[in-house]
């Protein structure tokens, strides 16, 4: 019962922030677009289109903005399975004072609070990966057909929001072929009825793409070449060095106490009773897997590149709760220390959760209108403002001082070409805005994936006293916002 309310108290926060404009995730109208007509190009899986398409069936949503309240109250309410489903796994290696604390910790994440505010895949498949994950335990404890067929659901669907979930079948079989168990005379029956039924769940949910066989095919072809590839910015194992997403995405997105916790937790396996051993090394095992393939891809698209790293935020908490219970379990049995000391790891992850989410002016409101009545010719990157239909100017369009007087881009934007990997003729090119005259426009709290982002407003023409005007605007109509004009010195003098 105490899980459920976690699950529900989580749902109602998330549903108090998701009235922000479309297009904050710049595929957004893309997904509503699938949602209103039908037609999609299958570069994802469908069961998150399907549900929003089944539940706009229902309720009828006037426009796209209700149509996107709409979709973000699914991934909200993905968000409060995941919750529970933390708990649910937690329970089968820890007793349920911590396993509750592992839920709530894992409430608390950035990573977690962020991403259940935006309608996209991961948060569907992050709830469904634990849930599977619980169920292959509970199958491999106390093997039945009815739990191996619920196996082969949780799969499907976890399959059926992404494609990357599809991993979890495989490593499922292997689990069911080689753990013992009970009844190891019927383990190749168990293993076929979860691949059977995860793969009919699967098809099932393809089932519109299916008839679209072709569009299908290009789809998964350019989902696997993105993967091969990267993404504008490829960011290969030999440069990351196996440490991005630990550095860039489980550190922020966690915190340093749950991150480190969770590391040590890695370890808990070795040091558990008989009767935990397994489920916490099926849990370590896994955690490692999924880190290890996105690692391993050059695909690490930003500027929200954290959201592949969501299912391990409850993974590695748990796994650091039963450190801690296992080298106590003697002396506490009920978890309260282990409880209290997750619930202490998560307050620094709470703190920045309360700073990165809660309600303050965003600069890609108020900058745009004020620099368009400027008088300057302006053009605007993507994620500068909520126009749908930017591009990043950095990649294929790169506009002088002959095309524009101001150039507004964004952190979102160019963030990504400051580093060592990015092409050259991207990065020298944004490097060539920051070398100009320009203004910092920002809110002052933590940027994470498609929030909080500061807006560069560079004068091509040079024209400081132009941005000095506009600054002046933005204080007058935004006090809060903090405005930095900065004016690098020539090349010649530097």
């Amino acid at each position: 019962m105490a899980a459920l309310l976690l699950a529900a108290v989580s749902v109602a926060v998330t549903l108090s922030l998701i009235d922000y404009p479309i297009g904050a995730a710049w595929d957004e109208i893309v997904k509503l677009r699938g949602v209103r007509t039908g037609r999609y190009a299958y570069y994802h899986p469908l069961f998150m289109i399907d549900l929003a398409q089944a539940v706009a069936l229902v309720v009828h949503p006037a426009d796209l903005p209700s149509l996107a309240q709409l979709v973000r109250v699914l991934g909200a309410l993905a968000g409060g399975v995941m919750v529970f489903a933390t708990f649910s796994l937690a329970r089968l290696v820890l007793p349920d004072l911590p396993a509750l604390a592992a839920a709530t910790a894992t409430a608390a994440t950035p990573l977690f609070t962020v991403h259940a505010r935006i309608f996209k895949e991961d948060i569907f498949v992050a709830a469904f990966l634990l849930l599977a994950l619980a169920a292959l335990i509970r199958l491999l404890q106390e093997p039945a057909p009815h739990r191996a067929i619920l196996l082969g659901l949780l799969a499907g669907f976890a399959a059926g929001s992404k494609y990357i979930g599809t991993l979890f079948l495989p490593f499922a079989v292997i689990a069911i072929l080689f753990v013992p168990t009970p009844g190891p005379e019927r383990r190749w029956l168990r293993a076929a009825t979860v691949a059977a039924t995860s793969i009919g769940t699967f098809l099932l949910i393809m089932l519109p793409a299916i008839r679209r066989i072709e569009r299908w095919r290009r789809g998964v072809n350019s989902e696997l070449a993105h993967s091969i590839h990267g993404h504008d910015v490829p960011l290969p194992l030999p440069l990351t060095w196996g440490v991005f997403h630990l550095r860039e995405s489980l550190w922020p997105g966690l915190g340093t106490p749950l991150l480190a916790l969770g590391l040590i937790g890695l370890a808990a396996p070795f040091v558990a009773g008989r009767e935990r051993r397994m489920p916490l090394a099926l849990i370590a095992s896994f955690a490692l897997l999924w880190y290890a393939v996105h690692e391993a891809t050059p695909l690490k698209p930003f500027p929200d590149f954290s959201r592949y790293m969501l299912p391990l935020v409850s993974l590695l908490i748990i796994l650091g709760a039963s450190f801690i219970h296992e080298l106590l379990t003697r002396f506490d049995r009920r978890g309260a220390v282990a409880a209290i000391a997750v619930l202490l790891a998560a307050v620094p992850a709470l703190s920045m959760s309360l700073r990165i989410n809660s309600p303050d002016v965003d600069p890609r409101t108020i900058v745009p209108p004020i620099v368009a009545a400027s008088g300057a010719r302006v053009i605007f990157d993507r994620y500068a403002d909520y126009e749908r239909n930017r591009r990043i100017l950095g990649i294929n369009f790169r506009p002088n001082k002959g095309m524009a007087d101001i150039v507004v881009t964004s952190s979102l934007a160019y963030d990504r070409f400051a580093l060592d990997a990015a092409p050259g003729p991207m990065a020298a090119y944004y490097r060539e805005l920051s070398s100009r005259p320009h203004l910092d426009v920002s809110n002052g709290r933590p940027t994470l994936a498609y929030f909080n982002p500061v807006v560069r407003i560079v004068a091509l023409d040079g024209s400081v006293a132009r941005l000095e005007k506009i600054a002046a605007e933005i204080r007058a109509a935004a006090p809060v916002l903090a405005v930095r004009l900065i004016d690098p010195p020539p090349k010649s003098e530097q």
